[in-house]
């Protein structure tokens, strides 16, 4: 089980907790798959975060995925297309840890 921000859910994964409003009560159970019109509920109703399943902790700290991107790229130069492919990779690990 994992805790993640609702901006990175995708359909298909599996609630491990039930998502409640902020009066309590129950809008999806535990067990039930995520669907892109759920996602966009959720995001309405501002709800962050939800728990789901099968996700497991990250292995490593933020600062040690970096370096290894970093050094994967530290050839790369002034390529615009490497660096852009950098970026990505440095913003989803970003997501990752939120």
């Amino acid at each position: 089980m994992k805790k993640i921000k609702t901006n990175i859910a995708v359909p298909g994964l599996k609630l491990a907790k039930p998502v409640e409003n902020e009066a309590g009560m129950v809008l999806y159970g535990t067990g039930i798959e995520i669907t892109e019109q759920m996602i966009a509920k959720l995001k309405t109703l501002n709800i962050e975060a939800i728990y789901v399943e099968g996700m497991e902790e990250l292995r490593f700290s933020k600062d040690n995925y970096f370096k290894v991107v970093d050094t994967a790229f530290s050839k790369v130069g002034d390529s615009t297309t490497m660096n852009t492919l950098k970026q990505a990779m440095h913003k989803h690990i970003n997501s990752l840890y939120q």
